[in-house]
């Protein structure tokens, strides 16, 4: 999380957007991101964490206000979660039940901000902007610490224009969730280095997606891709095509009160898998005499069927170290002599398309004759 210098911020109007509604469940504790394409902390992504997910703790903060610390450190099995949420009334003012408007970042408020602070997964606002609305705040008369404990917030990263983290505290607390938290799309299938799915042909690969809404209700699900492919259920199965991004759209209702929700996510295929490369002749380890080395190679892809060439290397490879100014200066080793002849590398080396190389190498001995 980056520092930032003390500022000054004006008042403004923060475009609040509600999505969706979720009963709370009474006496609950739990944290609610519902992240906007382009937000950096919540990048995007809907979350509901509970206690069944990670430990909560609370205690008041240097700002008469209130800090919750949520990760799973202490589970078994912890997947590394971890949760700040930072919250303060003006600087000489106690946090209790109203709307704070104009928030900043909690620890470089002015006098006259109230404090505002979530982050997580190694994720924090430099500069920050938002508000936010306490539901509910008992603390107890004797030692100051909080009981209960709800407040729904908005927070934008370095710009008040900037896509909203949009979210919900609860802290054994029977206020409902006001925010509107869309159902996740979960992808089952395992995505390559580029965030897709790999190709497994020239028309793309196939993903496995799970529909996970809030647990409390029940839900029926309806699926829908830009390609116009159509499914119901709590999973579905679509067809990316091949540097082609699709839109896959999740519609939930809840079959009590019939409200109809929906998130899109964007799927793509693409393939980073090289080309197989066999080298038939001459095999590993063969002799032969000065000048006569057949040499055999079978290219295959499953993405890009017709692969037009390949290049191919005879001769010693070397790895030459260089120095911390990236310079090397030194000589080439000699061929690899073993007895009775002279060990060649032969390396086969083909490009797909989309830029993968596939490699093959063997290694052969020459001699004068072959036989002696």
């Amino acid at each position: 999380m980056g520092i930032a210098a003390k500022h000054h911020v004006a008042r403004y109007a923060l475009l609040t957007v509600f999505f969706f509604v979720q009963a709370a469940v009474a006496g609950e504790t739990l944290l609610v991101l519902a992240s906007q394409p382009g937000d950096y902390i919540g990048a995007g992504q809907q979350r509901v964490i509970t206690t069944t997910d990670a430990d909560f703790s609370v205690m008041g903060n240097s700002g008469n206000g209130v800090s919750f610390n949520i990760n799973d450190f202490n589970r078994p099995d912890p997947i590394y979660t971890f949760w700040y949420v930072d919250l303060a009334a003006p600087i000489g003012s106690e946090l209790v039940v109203g709307a704070y408007e104009g928030a900043t970042r909690f620890s470089f408020r002015e006098p006259g901000e109230p404090g505002l602070d979530i982050s997580g997964d190694g994720r924090g606002c430099n500069m920050l902007y938002g508000r936010f609305d306490v539901l509910e705040a008992e603390y107890d008369v004797q030692t100051g610490e909080v009981v209960r404990f709800a407040a729904d917030f908005e927070q934008h990263c370095e710009s008040p224009l900037a896509p909203a983290l949009l979210g919900a505290i609860r802290y054994d607390s029977d206020v409902p969730v006001s925010i509107k938290v869309p159902p996740t799309i979960r992808v089952e299938t395992p995505l390559n280095h580029q965030g897709c799915a790999e190709a497994t042909g020239p028309n793309g690969g196939r993903l496995e997606f799970t529909a996970l809404p809030l647990a409390s209700d029940s839900y029926t699900f309806r699926w829908t891709t830009s390609t116009g492919r159509t499914g119901t259920g709590e999973s579905f199965r679509a067809w990316a095509r091949l540097d082609s991004p699709v839109t896959v759209t999740l519609a939930q209702t809840n079959t009590s009160t019939r409200e109809t929700i929906s998130v899109t996510r964007g799927i793509c295929a693409s393939d980073t898998t090289p080309p197989l490369v066999e080298i038939r002749k001459p095999v590993n380890g063969e002799t032969f005499a000065n000048g006569n080395i057949p040499l055999v190679v079978r290219v295959t892809d499953r993405v890009d069927k017709k692969i037009s060439h390949y290049k191919a290397f005879v001769g010693y490879e070397s790895t030459v170290p260089l120095n911390d100014s990236g310079l090397s200066h030194t000589k080439l080793p000699p061929a690899r002599t073993v007895k009775g002849g002279t060990e060649v590398m032969i390396r086969v080396e083909a490009q797909d398309a989309h830029g993968n190389v596939g490699l093959a190498e063997s290694w052969v001995t020459i001699v004068k004759n072959a036989g002696q």
